[in-house]
């Protein structure tokens, strides 16, 4: 299963094998993420691999991703850009994967900087069968076109499901601004939306190429209305 099609099926797992993946293939997943492309005007993510001992709270998962940056957010965005796309990965290959955001690393130098958790591991939790089995924010709420690009963007995972971001369409370009509702638009600013932001982004990327379209740039404006825009032919 590719990385689209995993895009219609993938669920945010919350029970886990919590016995430890084989080190060849933990070596393999985080040469993944290391390699994995980040968009380039804004601050990268890093990130850190750690076993259950080396996190405190949240959900419990044999392995995570420690995501840092910059205290900003363009780092933030780059975090979510590049772990939207190994979620997909890891799915389509039979393991379970979930944001996390209240857990947190233990060790000091984890927490320079830190973002946002990402755990994994083996999981018998079954897939989605289709899109249909998302709960999520109606195409209007999102976005006033309603075509494949916007279906694929709004079963993009976000915090407690805030979907915080609406999309504008123009030709050969595609705008993402940020869009907090409610409550969660304080709560949530800082980091989570801005992971959030760059999930959708990767998710909107994936489908354009799947369409056979060619991504020419991805260009962030952060700062008070924060919006990405895509620009394709």
């Amino acid at each position: 299963m590719n990385l689209y099609d995993t895009i219609f099926k993938r669920r945010s797992v919350r029970h886990f094998d919590m016995r430890p993946l084989n080190p060849d293939l933990l070596s393999q997943i985080n040469g993944y993420i290391a390699n994995v492309k980040q968009i380039d005007n804004i601050d990268k993510a890093h990130f850190n691999l750690v076993d259950e001992k080396m996190t405190t709270g949240g959900i419990r998962t044999p392995h995570y991703f420690l995501a840092s940056g910059q205290d900003g957010q363009g780092a933030c965005i780059n975090a979510g850009f590049a772990l939207a796309e190994l979620d997909l990965y890891l799915q389509s290959k039979g393991f379970g994967s979930i944001f996390l955001g209240f857990t947190k690393p233990i060790q000091k130098s984890d927490k320079t900087g830190f973002i946002i958790s990402f755990g994994f591991g083996n999981s018998t939790v079954p897939l989605r069968k289709s899109a249909d089995d998302f709960k999520r924010l109606p195409i209007n709420t999102i976005s006033n076109i309603d075509n494949s690009i916007t279906q694929t963007a709004r079963i993009a995972p976000s915090a407690v499901n805030s979907q915080p971001w609406f999309i504008n369409y123009q030709p050969g370009k595609i705008t993402i601004d940020y869009h907090g509702r409610g409550i969660l638009k304080l709560a949530l600013k800082k980091k989570m939306s801005m992971v959030d932001l760059g999930i959708v982004t990767k998710f909107i990327e994936i489908a354009l190429q799947h369409e056979n379209k060619t991504v020419e740039s991805i260009n962030v404006n952060t700062g008070k209305n924060v919006s990405i825009e895509i620009t394709f032919k």
